[in-house]
């Protein structure tokens, strides 16, 4: 009886740990494409800006951007590879909430006018770190639903906003909006714990939302 308890438990074992090298090779994957759109979109961004099409503060907002973007695959390629110790988890669970803050930041500066502009801001950053320090600090119910919550509001809802959508333009909403769907579905998949490469899945429709997304804000330099 041992023995098989500890087969089941030895079975159990590998497979989490291909399923977390399958979660480390996806985000491996999602960081070096991110790495070269980041460096692309900053170029163009810098000769945006020399011709007088954008905004310095686009530049900044792209920073911003990209820095979260990468942080968030980064951290999930860790993760994945070097098992998931409480330090890699803490700071893989960084990444999601940032990455909202982040890719806001490129709309925010660049887009958005007056109030609305600094309540987005305040709001999406409030998120990103007073949701993080609560994720950290609460177990249960809180971790179940915070990202979702967020995820929800950010991307799908906040779009939809009539004087959001309105500065945001038709090109950039749709981009933006779809890649906001696929947030959505990978939200399905995290957590399931039973579910045979959850998080597999979770970051692969994560990159494929980040990817749409990125189409919208390069699309502002065109």
């Amino acid at each position: 009886m041992l023995l098989a308890m500890d087969a089941r438990r030895l079975y159990a074992m590998e497979n989490a740990t291909k399923r977390d090298i399958a979660s480390g090779v996806i985000n491996s994957l999602s960081s070096v494409l991110a790495i070269a759109g980041f460096v692309v979109l900053v170029v163009r961004a810098a000769q945006a800006e020399a011709r007088g099409s954008v905004e310095p503060a686009y530049i900044v907002g792209v920073a911003f951007y990209g820095s979260c973007v990468l942080f968030r695959f980064i951290m999930g390629s860790l993760a994945g590879y070097i098992g998931r110790n409480s330090a890699l988890r803490s700071l893989d669970e960084a990444g999601v909430y940032f990455l909202p803050a982040g890719t806001l930041m490129p709309l925010v500066f660049s887009l958005l006018e007056g109030a609305g502009k600094w309540l987005v801001f305040a709001s999406v950053w409030a998120y990103a770190l007073l949701g993080y320090v609560l994720h950290l600090a609460i177990v249960g119910w809180y971790r179940r639903y915070a990202v979702s919550l967020g995820y929800l509001v950010f991307f799908f809802i906040l779009p939809l906003l009539a004087p959001i959508r309105e500065s945001l333009g038709e090109d950039v909403f749709m981009w933006f909006f779809s890649g906001g769907a696929f947030f959505l579905i990978a939200l399905i998949f995290r957590g399931k714990e039973g579910f045979p490469y959850a998080n597999a899945l979770w970051n692969a429709f994560v990159f494929a939302g980040v990817a749409l997304q990125y189409l919208g804000i390069s699309s502002i330099l065109s």
